[in-house]
């Protein structure tokens, strides 16, 4: 089991007194999620179950009988650390609504690519692509043109580690130097585009005021 406040930091078990709304997650041996159990002051609220086939679905009702409707993640593709997920939601008549598409990193609950459209329109303004920093509770947003080319990074720092009056970054502020949070390029390609969906390496960053 692990467990997350709701801004996706990890916390022990022990710790589960000093917190009434969070998530438990059940993973499998590979390391990705099975189930993810949402409780809000301490009672159970939702549920997201990742699946391989909407075969599974009905089995979940069986095991949560309180719940009327449950989010499911449908594996699509796995590509080293992390996995692309078609979501959906159906409610206790069977009935299916929604339609997303999301990236997670095996381990980490947030995702890091996320498209809000059934038809998985990749240019429009419900596609974005997240970085966390977890342990800072710093969270950067990134949005895309028509074209699938960076817009523009947000930049959410609620300790304000970093107390900066400009919170967005623009195509000609990307650099060390270039803007107040020193957000570069570097182990970040992955975001210079709203393509590729999944990673195909690594992602870090360097020598950001947060490293």
């Amino acid at each position: 089991m692990k467990y997350f406040d709701f801004n996706g930091k990890e916390f022990l078990e022990k710790e589960l007194r000093n917190y009434k709304d969070y998530h438990k997650a059940e993973l499998n041996e590979n390391g990705s999620f099975r189930l993810i159990e949402t409780y809000q002051n301490s009672e159970l609220d939702s549920l997201n179950a990742f699946i391989e086939s909407e075969l599974e679905t009905k089995l979940f009702f069986e095991n949560y009988p309180n719940l009327e409707i449950i989010e499911f993640c449908q594996l699509q593709e796995r590509k080293g650390n992390y996995c692309k997920f078609f979501n959906f939601y159906i409610n206790k008549h069977n009935i299916k609504s929604g339609g997303s598409v999301i990236v997670i990193e095996n381990g980490n609950l947030l995702p890091i690519y996320e498209n809000n459209n059934e038809d998985n329109d990749r240019t429009n303004k419900s596609l974005w692509k997240y970085y966390y920093f977890y342990d800072l509770n710093v969270e950067f947003e990134f949005e895309y043109d028509s074209n699938g080319e960076f817009k523009q990074l947000s930049v959410y720092d609620v300790n304000m580690i970093c107390d900066s009056d400009n919170t967005s970054i623009y195509p000609n502020n990307v650099g060390i130097g270039k803007n107040d949070f020193n957000f570069n390029w570097k182990g970040m390609e992955y975001y210079k585009n709203s393509e590729p969906i999944i990673p195909n390496g690594e992602i870090t960053t360097h020598n950001t005021v947060y490293n």
